[in-house]
């Protein structure tokens, strides 16, 4: 994942890029590895995408967009649904259902509530 907002996938020896997604506009923050499909990878970043890709077929397999804020970490919940949370640069945590296009939740630290 780079500063250039593309993720690159290179054989093990690392001298060749196997292939490469561009589906961010700015610099990917966090990039993970499904807990429960290891063949997709989430990623967020600065454009305010969480993006997940599916490496075998070589496609993004869907995304998620704020509407303000700029994503700066990532988990993803081992148990459930296997939702993916993000954090903003300002503190606010968001939950993301894949099947859902919207976050399904928010989380503001109590003095943001105001």
């Amino acid at each position: 994942a780079g500063e250039d907002g593309k993720l690159r996938a290179w054989t093990l020896g690392g001298r060749r890029c196997e292939f490469e997604f561009a589906e961010h506009s700015k610099a990917i923050t966090a990039m993970l590895v499904d807990t429960e499909d290891p063949t997709r990878v989430h990623t967020c970043g600065h454009d305010q995408l969480v993006v997940t890709l599916d490496l075998k077929r070589k496609r993004r397999v869907t995304y998620h967009a704020l509407r303000e804020g700029q994503l700066t970490s990532m988990v993803q919940r081992r148990e459930g649904d296997q939702e993916l949370m993000t954090a903003t640069h300002d503190g606010i945590i968001f939950v993301w259902d894949i099947d859902e296009l919207g976050p399904v939740g928010m989380l503001r630290e109590p003095q943001l509530q105001r």
